[in-house]
């Protein structure tokens, strides 16, 4: 790889940097030639190369199941075949799941140095209702300078300020209870639905090193959940580095958990789990009558 400031070889598992930030810190028109620089030997060998099936096969099946790899098409027939296939996109939002993706707001491309993190707690009740906090930190790891493509040139925004926006989509049935940021209210909320569920959209500005919170409070009725079982879809959104995840769950009163998740640990009360998935994932929790005595 040529180019001012990024070095000649590098293996494949640089790309992202490369790609994503050394490319970025390059004045124009620097940046565009070292990108063609990069991408021109690239695609030649996808041309003329003969494809390894062994190889490339389980490459797109990992990339499609974690939504990195998404076709869209014009012809019906060949969007039911992709949608088949597992490489349209779409993910199966369950009854209740775990759901919270950012789409970028800023001019710049700091959202290179974005690291999202969940926390979601709830406290079940006895008749099949929880009460539901959940937590989308945004620690925004960019330094402030000096100006770049990658950090932006502090018009509008900070040298290395990054915004995005705080797509939630929550429970059938949720209903929300507040909506805070940093324990203030965001500048931006939205509310939508999409197949039943709701839909909250928030924005969340940073700057270099700041950590900031958005917390969703919200209640799922009587009756969201069967007697003895709590199932939770955790659909990760498609980033260059797979979010952090952590799961409690409280138990109602007098009940134990008689069946875990792969990966969870019971602590008193209750259960959790943390993870990092990159695909989708559903925990189920099954509990009972505490033994007594």
């Amino acid at each position: 790889m040529l180019g001012p400031r990024v070095r000649p070889s590098r293996a494949a598992a640089d790309a992202v940097d490369v790609l994503e930030r050394e490319t970025f810190l390059l004045p124009q028109p620097d940046s565009d030639r070292v990108q063609e620089a990069i991408a021109t030997p690239v695609v030649d060998a996808l041309l003329s190369r003969e494809l390894d099936p062994e190889r490339l096969a389980p490459a797109l099946a990992e990339a499609a199941a974690s939504r990195h790899l998404q076709l869209y098409l014009v012809r019906e027939r060949e969007e039911e075949l992709v949608e088949r296939m597992g490489a349209a996109g779409d993910p199966a939002v369950s009854a209740n799941p775990l759901m919270v993706s950012w789409q970028g707001a800023s001019a710049s491309r700091a959202g290179y140095f974005a690291e999202p993190s969940l926390a979601y707690r709830a406290q079940l009740g006895a008749d099949g209702s929880a009460e539901v906090t959940l937590r989308a930190a945004l620690r925004n790891g960019a330094p402030d300078g000096p100006p770049s493509i990658l950090l932006g040139d502090g018009v509008g925004e900070p040298v290395g300020g990054f915004s995005a926006y705080a797509m939630a989509i929550l429970p059938e049935g949720a209903r929300v209870a507040s909506v805070r940021l940093d324990g203030g209210r965001p500048p931006v909320v939205l509310r939508g639905n999409l197949d039943g569920h709701p839909v909250l959209l928030a924005l969340v500005q940073t700057l270099p090193g700041e950590r900031r919170v958005l917390e969703v409070r919200y209640a799922m009725p009587s009756g969201s959940f069967a007697p003895g079982r709590f199932d939770l879809g955790i659909v990760p959104a498609p980033a260059l580095r797979p979010t952090s995840v952590r799961v409690e769950v409280a138990l109602p009163p007098g009940t134990a958990a008689t069946g875990l998740p792969a990966g969870a640990r019971a602590e008193d009360g209750g259960v959790a789990w943390e993870g990092a998935p990159a695909e989708p994932l559903r925990l189920s929790l099954r509990f009972g009558r505490a033994a007594t005595g």
